[in-house]
């Protein structure tokens, strides 16, 4: 049977909009249209538009129907995508998996990607389901939470800032595990900064991967450092991060007297202009250790550190200019 689009054929209050045989089950959404079936419901939602014009309809409230009347329980499947919800989310307000949920304040359940995809086309200040405001969403939460935190010098919104981070988080936005870390490092509270930024890593962020090295460089764990800055080089991202981490794993070798080491992570680090790095290597080339001895080469990079304002280099270059120490 042929299918019209736009209103229903000729039909009793009871025959499905679709195919126009008996229906039990109401639009939850709308509480305007009725289906024999799932199947019909979701051809009617996704292929003739339904999902469209559904929330313009007008919410009548004397119409009600019960879970059984009702074919698309919140409980059950999202009723945005009309796809099954996992049943192991349903009793926590906000989850976040590879297809996470979102239960909102109203109690209906969405997935978060579908919540998200709505948000995008404009329609993000009201449930689809019952009208009721929308919280914020998690790129917004994320970014006022991270400008009032560097607007907030005495620390005085931590609080909301974090429970902020931790909504945005439950939504899905993967950068707050990072910028919870941060805030809780600037805190001195490395424990739990280390956890948001290994939530982070689990999420394959790299800036979560680098401040989670440097957390563990601050209490002492150089072999945990070592390769979280071993997993970030070999990313190959070329980004600040990567040159920094080249910086710093340098920094430990050289600590440990492996100054060949230092020198080829030294040498990597100065292709992104790293003003340490320039005179790290520098001081290798003047000493001859990790690489052949060149008092020139050993003397240009440490020039260049010092143009880069490197306040060691300038130092370094008095003292040897002082006492006469440039000779081969």
């Amino acid at each position: 049977m042929s299918k019209s689009k736009g209103k229903p054929k000729t039909s009793s209050h009871n025959d499905c909009i679709v195919c126009l045989s008996d229906a039990n089950f109401l639009c939850s959404g709308c509480k305007n249209v009725w289906y024999c079936g799932r199947k019909c419901q979701k051809h009617h939602w996704k292929e003739e538009g339904h999902k469209l014009f559904c929330k313009e309809i007008q919410f009548d409230t004397s119409v009600k129907s019960s879970d059984d009347d009702t074919l698309s329980s919140d409980k059950e499947e999202c009723s945005i995508c009309l796809e099954k919800l996992d049943k192991r989310n349903m009793n926590n307000l906000f989850i976040i998996e590879n297809d996470g949920c979102f239960k909102l304040e109203c109690g209906h359940t969405f997935h978060s990607k579908c919540l998200n995809k709505l948000r995008k086309f404009g329609i993000n200040n009201l449930c689809p389901m019952c009208r009721r405001e929308l919280p914020s969403g998690p790129n917004e939460l994320h970014e006022n939470a991270t400008r009032m935190y560097l607007q907030d010098k005495n620390h005085k919104n931590l609080e909301i800032i974090i429970k902020m981070l931790e909504d945005a988080i439950k939504q899905g936005n993967i950068l707050s595990y990072n910028t919870l870390g941060v805030i809780y490092s600037d805190q001195n509270n490395l424990d739990k900064a280390l956890k948001y930024f290994n939530e982070g890593i689990k999420h394959n962020h790299s800036l979560a991967i680098f401040n989670s090295a440097q957390c563990n460089l601050k209490i002492g764990n150089f072999s945990i450092s070592k390769k979280l800055y071993h997993e970030l080089i070999l990313k190959k991202e070329y980004d600040s991060e990567y040159y920094r981490s080249c910086n710093n794993l340098a920094d430990i070798y050289f600590g440990n007297n492996q100054f060949k080491e230092a020198s080829k992570y030294f040498q990597e680090a100065i292709k992104g202009k790293h003003p340490h790095s320039y005179y790290g290597l520098g001081c290798l080339y003047f000493s001859g250790q990790g690489v052949e001895k060149n008092i020139n080469k050993a003397i240009t990079n440490i020039k260049i550190s010092a143009n880069y304002g490197y306040g060691e280099a300038f130092f370094f270059l008095g003292n040897i200019y002082e006492n006469g120490r440039l000779g081969s």
